[in-house]
């Protein structure tokens, strides 16, 4: 996300912060943020005074080396998938994971997952952007499509925000959202 925003607002100082989504969200609607990109639910309600803003969804995708060789129905039978996405959706990512012949596992974070599918042989379900900035668009897995995503916003608070609003599509277009 960072670099797009640094592609899409050239002339802006940007200062970095990482944090869990819903600290962002606090840290924007006290005024200690202009903005945040996060990955939440639909459903999810922000804090009081932030506006969200939809950049795109983030498919989720299988990276790893692991061999998949199950049925039609069940291509990822006998294979352990590490899952970590941005949003608050592993039961759900899970539960397709499951229909597919696998065994999930949530991780703590998408690098967690990434190191931990790395070092066991298993595959790792993650936000395709994840999987682009590690660089492991290589070894995604192509035929298994897991047909799941994750809602990207940009979470703002009143018109010093407004550069970012007005940026937002091209954002969500330079961070490979669909």
């Amino acid at each position: 996300m960072f670099p797009a925003l640094h592609r899409e607002l050239p002339d802006h100082e940007i200062a970095h912060a990482t944090a869990h989504g819903f600290q962002l969200v606090n840290a924007v609607a006290d005024g200690l943020l202009d903005a945040a990109v996060l990955g939440v639910g639909a459903a999810d309600s922000p804090a009081s005074g932030v506006r969200r803003t939809a950049l795109g969804r983030d498919p989720i995708v299988l990276v790893g080396k692991a061999t998949v060789s199950g049925s039609k129905r069940r291509p990822l039978a006998g294979q352990t998938v590490v899952v970590a996405t941005y949003a608050h959706d592993y039961p759900v990512v899970a539960a397709k994971i499951a229909r597919l012949g696998a065994e999930a596992h949530d991780a703590a974070s998408t690098a967690t997952a990434v190191a931990l599918a790395r070092q066991e042989g298993w595959l790792a379900a993650v936000p395709r952007t994840t999987a682009a900035s590690l660089d492991l668009l290589d070894q995604e897995v192509t035929d298994v499509r897991l047909k799941l995503d994750v809602p990207i916003w940009l979470v703002t608070r009143g018109p010093r925000s407004a550069v970012l609003v007005d940026c937002a599509d091209g954002l969500g277009e330079r961070m490979g959202l669909r």
